[in-house]
């Protein structure tokens, strides 16, 4: 049956949305939601030794279906007794630099985004990195030609699950590992933060679509049954094929009486037929100072209280609070509130959450084709540093970013080139992205990568 497209922003009711192939979909993609998690890089040295260990990856990857399933479990578990209890599971997901996919495949050019192609080293101006800074990158994928993301519920369970990669990577042979981070969440009395303080994960578009045949088995619930295009309040939906090849876009109108959405208006490939039901996957390595951030708030301050200079540059409280909800103080009963507009109030032009998420300073149009799955969690430990008194060390910490999407040239680069970067956007003269200030937050490694289906590890990318 042909899937259903979207004939405008709104898009059709739910019960005609895509109905997505669970089982071979990698799961971080839903989410995986876990405390820890550990990136491990590999090189690949020899291709057709290293085919075996694909196989077996692909094996052992969870899928959608089973993070979905465990997510929606856990959720309800909690919902009943409060807390969460016992209940945990172990994940892994795998994805490919250009560069390694070209040592197992000769049809990579039929990736249509160049970005990815070229990868995220020769990408890094165009991203506002320096060039000199390169060359101290912990991992780059140029050389990085392997991505493995292994999570957990518990930090043994996390280091059990890793060791049992490494040993399948070190008994198939033909790859090499170059380099390694360990990832936890930072809890707060609201939720996960982020090591400046601020509370992370808030403003996440939905994903439309379908988990089963059942018309009612909606990735994203609806808060309320006459919002279909919203999830929580103040939650966009986005079509699945700004994330997953193979789906719906955002702007259907393209593709209208099309059935084949691997391909663009012009009817070219957007990517080899074996991508289908794949994604890509960014990944920055940024380290974060937080004494020089917590020491510029002291600075900055001017009558008010540090605390309310770094709200000024997030356009949240530490507490989540939005600044337009809240701007005289941090107020933790908006903390999860994303049921706003920058028209409603002050936010500056150059925040963070404006920068990235322009809401409707922009139409939803404009704006909906450029969302990302985020999908990153800190690593390091957690400062001691606070805006009232900073202190200053030499740990080593900040933020794996992780996001998935389906074009990097359109959506992560065009975010980072044409609103965060771009000082004239939006109303002319406002700045950069207050918070992406390379006084305290620097690249430190990074890649375009491509997470196959399962399918494709187990077939394609293995044979």
């Amino acid at each position: 049956m042909a899937e259903t497209g979207p004939a405008s922003a709104e898009g059709p009711a739910p019960d005609v949305e895509p109905l997505l192939r669970m089982a071979n979909i990698q799961g971080n993609v839903i989410g995986f939601n876990k405390d820890f998690q550990t990136l491990l890089h590999f090189h690949i040295d020899n291709a057709a030794a290293f085919r075996p260990a694909i196989a077996e990856l692909g094996r052992r990857v969870a899928t959608a279906e089973e993070v979905l399933g465990f997510n929606r479990l856990f959720k309800q578990v909690r919902d009943r007794r409060g807390y969460s209890g016992t209940l945990k599971s172990t994940w892994m997901n795998v994805a490919f630099s250009s560069a390694g996919l070209a040592m197992l495949r000769d049809d990579v050019d039929l990736f249509a985004d160049g970005s990815f192609r070229r990868g995220m080293v020769k990408r890094s101006q165009a991203l506002g990195d320096h060039p000199e800074d390169l060359e101290d990158w912990k991992v780059r994928d140029d050389t990085a030609h392997l991505m493995i993301i292994v999570a957990a519920d518990a930090a043994d369970d996390c280091s059990a699950e890793v060791e049992h990669v490494r040993e399948l990577i070190r008994t198939r042979g033909g790859a090499t590992e170059i380099w390694r981070d360990d990832g936890s969440a930072l809890k707060g009395p609201l939720g996960q933060r982020e090591h400046f303080g601020f509370r992370d994960g808030i403003s996440q578009p939905g994903l439309r679509g379908r988990a089963s045949d059942d018309t009612t088995d909606l990735l994203t619930p609806r808060s309320t049954p006459d919002s279909p295009t919203r999830g929580k309040p103040g939650q966009e939906l986005v079509w699945p094929g700004e994330f997953v090849f193979g789906y719906p876009d955002q702007d259907g109108s393209r593709h209208r009486g099309k059935a084949d959405w691997m391909k663009d208006g012009a009817g070219f490939l957007l990517a080899p037929e074996w991508a289908r039901d794949g994604s890509y996957l960014v990944f920055r390595r940024l380290q974060q100072n937080v004494y020089r951030f917590h020491k510029s708030l002291q600075e900055t301050r001017g009558d008010s209280t540090a605390a309310a200079a770094g709200a000024r540059i997030v356009g949240r409280w530490a507490s989540g609070a939005p600044i337009i909800r809240a701007p005289n103080g941090d107020e933790p009963d908006f903390a999860s509130d994303n049921e706003f507009t920058f028209a409603e109030g002050v936010c500056p032009g150059n925040a963070h959450i404006r920068k990235v998420n322009p809401r409707d300073d922009l139409a939803d149009v404009d704006q909906m084709r450029h969302r990302l799955l985020r999908r990153g969690i800190p690593f390091g430990a957690k400062s001691d540093s606070t805006p009232e008194a900073p202190v200053k060390d030499n740990d080593d910490r900040g933020l794996l970013f992780l996001a998935y999407m389906t074009s990097i040239k359109d959506q992560f680069e065009f975010v980072m080139r044409s609103w965060a970067n771009n000082k004239d956007f939006h109303n002319g003269g406002v700045g950069a992205d207050a918070l992406l200030d390379p006084r305290w937050i620097v690249p430190t490694g990074g890649g375009y990568y491509f997470a196959p289906s399962v399918s494709a590890l187990k077939q394609e990318l293995s044979a």
